[in-house]
């Protein structure tokens, strides 16, 4: 009689240890599905400036229609359709049209709109209702799952600004 009661309790331990690692599986699974927020901007707590003033500071103008590898959120097609780049020298350019014309080539669901700083690729989600903008860092999360860095354009813009002005 004592050896079933024991038998009892192992089948319990058994069955609630798959029902725990099948509950963990799910949780993660779907914080997975979830955009991360990248770290870059944890020491900036508001935007200092306005994307007017970066736009007017940075922005290089050539307004035309282009041809993107869209679709993309309306904001930043209208901000590549009027400006040809963004940013305050070569090295540094958050946002250059130039790549915007193919789907990112480690990522399709992505495309390029720009370079950060440290040669990480600026990428907007290939899609109409998704304003974020990532980034696909190749020591964090690598170019195959861009995290986000900003929730729209306006917002990156002015992280780009406090970026290149700190230290």
């Amino acid at each position: 009689m004592v050896e079933a009661s024991k038998m009892f309790y192992i089948i319990i331990f058994i069955v609630l240890a798959i029902l725990g690692n099948y509950l963990l599986r799910e949780f993660i699974a779907r914080k997975d599905k979830e955009p991360s927020v990248s770290n870059l901007w944890s020491d900036v707590s508001e935007p200092s400036v306005g994307p007017d003033v970066v736009l007017e500071a940075w922005g290089k103008r050539f307004p035309a229609k282009i041809s993107i590898a869209g679709p993309v959120h309306p904001t930043l097609l209208a901000l590549l359709d009027e400006y040809q780049s963004i940013g305050p020298d070569q090295y540094f350019m958050p946002i250059d049209r130039k790549y915007a014309s193919e789907p990112f080539s480690e990522n399709d669901e992505f495309v390029q709109i720009g370079v950060w700083g440290d040669g990480s690729a600026i990428v907007a989600k290939r899609d109409v209702s998704d304003g974020h903008v990532y980034v696909a860092d190749e020591e964090d999360t690598g170019p195959k799952r861009p995290v986000v860095i900003a929730k729209s354009v306006n917002e990156f813009l002015s992280h780009a600004w406090n970026y290149h002005l700190s230290p």
